[in-house]
């Protein structure tokens, strides 16, 4: 059944002893003898709900007009009167503001100092709500400090109204009275559905006492803005003042009454929408006798002469005031700590000073009790803040030293505390759950046993907890306990419906089992809850991510700042991942940026980070700065030091980085067993050793310790395949990754590219094919078909392939470097052009326009050296388009000065900027702009490029040095600069290789001559 929230107000204060009495209409009340006792009372009243969904408007003011009632009718001297309310002035310590810990520590000083003869007042002005237990109603009482997702079992912030029942018998069990009433569902927050099930609920529970509700079942209470409280509580102070005493006039008020009174003037006052109800044993009996003066004051009152605050000041209260404790310096000290949030662990703490005065007796006990419940009241109160953010589906919740620093407040409560208090279990509870979770959250694995142990425990004190039911499912999971941390998760979710944190991890549970259609079952639930949609949204992205199906997720990353306003810290690292996956370089470290710019304390921002600089050799400096930053500030994270330890094995700086990258590896696996990769990078690094061996074993204890994770079979197939060369194991144990996970794309990467390099790409093609069967939207496996179609040189199935990756994803970036080529092969070199273009844009760390135009210059080579000069030098000119440098400016200029067209040669020259090639490469490229130069009849244009020739190879160049003498007239000197030329490079079969036909006919007819 749904749970729904209710508002009430609450008051409890008949004697029971009239219960029993029968009187007729009229008739006089007869004198029961008692023990004349005397009254104490508890006051609370909410408005403002440190939940801001749950504040109301007239809760408080309507707890100080009681207060104000029972202070000046029924004389209840202070130190038996007791107000908890959100907005009254007179208070002046935390132990006054209505927090559960306060409530309940009041209702066990009422249980414990009530005796035979006493009245006892209860008041309560809020929040009430009834949740169905495994069939079983049960209902609360919600202080300020509850939480808004009815996580009540073991939680502070509720009264449950168990709990309260056991008061009263306690009570009531020893001679003194107590009476119930209650105003229910004000300001219209319930459904109709919760307004009845709260009544029915509490027309249940107190069957001992005397009921005031303030409508039926399917009623409202309502509030007036022109009174400042509620119709029902407004009427029931004046006709307790005796303006009800209307019927019988003898000054003696029978319950019926005032059930008659308070039922005209609020069905009055709501156009017949609400009809409170009284119900007592004795409907005749007297409730009470009335004091001449306060029925006038109250009639006036109806009448319009005055208001209920001019009743109270002629009756001398002013404001309600009371003289303050706060004159006392210590209490000013101590009060300013507590404004500070200065609790513990320096001399002008909170605790310290109360410390302080307690041993040097600073101030008197009233003072000092106050105090303490203030102390407790302020931990308590500001550990279940962060509870109550745990519990309400927080984006990114503290860091763990948080979670530690409120578990030892909470410490500090139960010293303060007894052992028999209310609150104790609750608040040990809080404590056992925050220690747990602050060693979760600095994923402190070693100690996960040890969290697991303290959630147990809590457990046993609360079993309905449905907070430690799921902080207790993520230890199990971590541990591979996929079926009992999947009951906790469920047990956690059955507890409280409308909480998603449980139900996102229980599709993460089986995700984590590799069970696709039941965690997107459950993740698409989460997706439709209050709370947390953010949360959902990054992990059915991360769930498509891993499937291949990268614009899906992308779509899902997206959604995240649809339905949370913003991009979280995590949704801005997953899209960073996911454009790594893609090839996209440029675009992650963009969406790095942002996440360190948001969050400059997450760990996985700077794993990532690292990460991606390191695989791309971009700044390794910086890499290892970043993994030393993240290991300060989560130190217990086994990723941290397992990643450091691969950045000393791949670039060891001393005879020691392999030690120190082996004790790495081994903090990290005690830290941490379930943590494949630390395996697998001692498993190498003992490789790098030679320690073929004991490579082997860490390789295989990853398989025992994790034997249903593909990734411990994935990385020894990897170490079989390129370390061992033993490619039928690898092979073996490829297939295993697959078989425990069909979408483990990585492992079809490599067993694909393992098929290609043994020339099996039959094999390659059969997978794939299966694969793309039931996943076709995922780009990868396009382009691992186009690369097989590329090694058997199918260019044309290559380029289809290629093609529908990029289709699938237009952000792909690794299909446009492949398709680019491919393209390349296929005589389709303007497309190969514009996709290297686009490949360079999505990563030009790995690519650059130089390194494909150079791609080209080899191709266009190729077929000018099979007699297609013409196709030769489209592709050079493509080449030089996509980047004019040396290779395709030379490329272009030699092909057109062996074709006769020195002319064009020369405007390609021209462009090139030769300052920062090298010696060899400007040797050659002046070479050719002189013969070029020559060849066009440049004459200062050529000396000038052999003058700068000259002067960075003094050997002479005689063939070159009498061309440009011919050119300039002075043929005698060409003639004796050849006879200097050695033979052999004047022979036709030399000089073809470095002169066009024009210059060979100069340099015959020069020798002839």
């Amino acid at each position: 059944m749904k749970r729904t929230l209710t508002t009430f107000l609450l008051v409890l204060f008949v004697p029971l002893y009239f219960l029993g009495q029968d009187n007729g209409r009229g008739s006089t009340a007869k004198a029961t003898k008692t023990k004349t006792g005397v009254k104490r009372a508890l006051v609370v009243g909410i408005s403002d709900y440190k939940e801001t969904s749950l504040k109301l408007d007239y809760s408080d003011d309507d707890a100080i007009i009681f207060k104000a009632y029972l202070e000046e009718v029924e004389k209840i001297p202070q130190e038996r009167l007791v107000t908890l309310a959100s907005n009254d002035s007179s208070q002046i310590l935390p132990e006054t503001q209505p927090t559960s810990a306060n409530i309940l520590r009041e209702l066990k000083k009422i249980m414990d100092e009530t005796q035979e003869g006493d009245t006892v007042y209860f008041y309560f002005a809020g929040h009430g709500d009834v949740v169905d237990d495994q069939g079983f109603e049960e209902g609360f009482l919600l202080a300020a400090d509850t939480n808004d997702k009815q996580e009540y079992y073991g939680t502070p912030g509720v009264i449950s109204l168990k709990h309260l029942n056991s008061v009263i018998t306690n009570v009531t069990d020893k001679g003194a009275k107590f009476i119930l009433v209650l105003d229910a569902c004000r300001s219209g927050f319930l459904y109709k559905e919760g307004t009845q099930k709260n009544l029915e609920t509490f027309n249940n529970n107190f069957q001992h006492s005397t009921k005031f509700f303030s409508c039926g079942p399917n009623q409202l209470s309502y509030e007036s803005k022109d009174l400042g409280h509620g119709y029902f509580t407004y009427y029931l102070v004046l006709g307790m003042l005796g303006a009800a005493d209307n019927l019988i006039q003898d000054n003696s008020l029978q319950y019926f009454e005032l059930a008659t009174f308070l039922d005209g003037k609020v069905k009055n006052e709501t156009n017949q929408k609400q009809a409170p109800i009284v119900w007592h044993q004795n409907t005749v009996g007297v409730f009470k006798a009335v004091d001449t003066k306060d029925k006038e004051l109250a009639l006036k009152n109806l009448q319009g002469a005055s208001s209920i605050k001019d009743i109270w000041a002629s009756r001398s209260l002013e404001n309600f005031k009371k003289e303050s404790v706060t004159e006392n310096p210590i209490v000013k000290q101590f009060n300013k700590a507590l404004k500070k949030e200065n609790f513990s662990g320096n001399d002008s703490s909170a605790y310290q000073i109360f410390k302080r005065a307690k041993t040097e007796k600073q101030v008197n006990d009233t003072v000092l009790q106050r105090m303490r419940n203030g102390l407790i009241n302020a931990l308590s109160t500001n550990a279940q803040i962060l509870i109550n953010s745990y519990i309400g589906n927080a984006q990114e919740l503290p860091r763990s030293t948080v979670f530690k620093t409120k578990a030892h407040y909470l410490e500090l409560c139960l010293e303060l505390l007894s052992k028999d208090d209310f609150i104790y279990d609750r608040i040990l509870m809080s404590k056992l759950f925050l220690e747990a979770y602050s060693i979760i959250r600095a994923r402190h694995y070693s100690k996960y046993p040890e969290a697991k142990s303290r959630l147990k425990e809590a457990l046993k004190i609360e079993d309905r907890a449905a907070y430690i039911h799921n902080a207790l499912g993520i230890v199990l999971n971590h541990e591979n306990n996929y079926k009992e941390a999947d009951l906790h998760y469920k047990k956690a979710k059955s507890l409280i419906p409308s909480w998603s944190f449980p139900v996102n991890n229980i599709g993460s549970n089986y995700y984590e089992q590799y069970q696709y259609e039941n965690a997107k079952k459950y993740l698409d639930e989460a997706l439709t809850m209050i709370g947390s949609k953010g949360d959902a949204c990054n992990n059915l992205g991360a769930m498509s991510e891993g499937q291949g199906k990268y614009s899906e997720a992308e779509s899902y990353y997206h959604k995240v700042k649809e339905v949370d306003g913003e991009y979280s810290v995590t949704t801005l690292r997953n899209l960073g991942a996911l454009y790594k996956n893609k090839g996209n370089i440029k675009k992650a470290i963009e969406w790095y940026d942002m996440a360190f710019k948001k969050d400059s304390t997450n760990v996985y921002s700077y794993y990532d980070y690292s990460q991606i600089l390191n695989d791309n050799n971009l700044d390794n400096k910086r890499a290892e700065k970043l993994l030393i930053k993240a290991i300060e500030l989560e130190p217990f994270f086994s990723r941290g030091y397992a990643e450091y330890a691969d950045l000393l094995r791949r670039y060891p700086r001393n005879k020691n980085s392999y030690k120190t990258a082996d004790s790495l590896y081994t903090f990290a696996i005690k830290n941490d067993p379930f943590y494949e990769w630390s395996y697998a990078g001692k498993g190498w690094l003992y490789h790098k050793q030679n320690l073929k061996t004991e490579a082997l074993s860490s390789f295989n204890k990853a398989i025992e310790v994790n034997p249903k994770k593909p990734k411990s079979y994935y990385y020894l197939a990897n170490y079989y395949k390129s370390g061992l060369k033993d490619f039928d194991k690898a092979e073996e144990l490829y297939l295993k990754a697959i078989e425990l996970d069909s979408f483990y794309l990585p492992a079809y990467e490599n067993l694909v590219d393992l098929y290609n390099k043994n020339n099996e790409e039959a094999k390659s093609l059969t997978i794939l094919n299966n694969l793309i069967n039931w996943n076709t939207d995922a780009p990868d496996i396009w382009n691992l078909l186009g690369n097989t179609h590329f090694d058997v040189k199918d260019y044309s199935k290559a380029v289809k392939a290629y093609q529908k990756a990029i289709d699938i994803d237009s952000t792909y970036a690794k299909g446009f470097t492949n398709l680019g080529f491919s393209l390349m092969k296929t005589g389709a070199y303007n497309e190969a052009s514009n996709a290297f273009k686009k490949a360079t844009r999505f990563n030009p760390f790995k690519n650059n326009l130089e390194s494909f135009s150079v791609a080209l210059v080899t191709e266009g080579r190729n077929k000018n050296r099979a007699g297609n000069n013409e196709e030769a030098l489209t592709i050079f000119e493509q080449a030089f388009n996509l980047s004019a440098n040396y290779d395709t400016a030379t490329a272009i200029a030699e092909l057109l000065y062996f074709n006769e067209n020195s002319v064009k040669a020369f405007e390609t020259i021209k462009s090139v900027d030769i300052n920062e090639i090298s010696k060899t490469r400007k040797i050659k490229f002046l070479e050719l702009a002189c013969k070029v130069a020559i060849d066009i009849n440049l004459e200062q244009e050529s000396k000038a490029y052999y003058e700068s020739l000259k002067a960075i190879n003094p050997s002479p160049n005689y063939i070159l040095e009498a061309l440009i003498n011919n050119a300039s007239g002075n043929n005698e000197t060409a003639k004796e600069l050849l006879s200097k030329a050695n033979p052999l490079m004047l022979k036709e079969q030399f000089l073809s290789k470095k002169f066009n036909a024009t210059a060979i006919n100069t340099i015959k007819q020069l020798r002839n001559d």
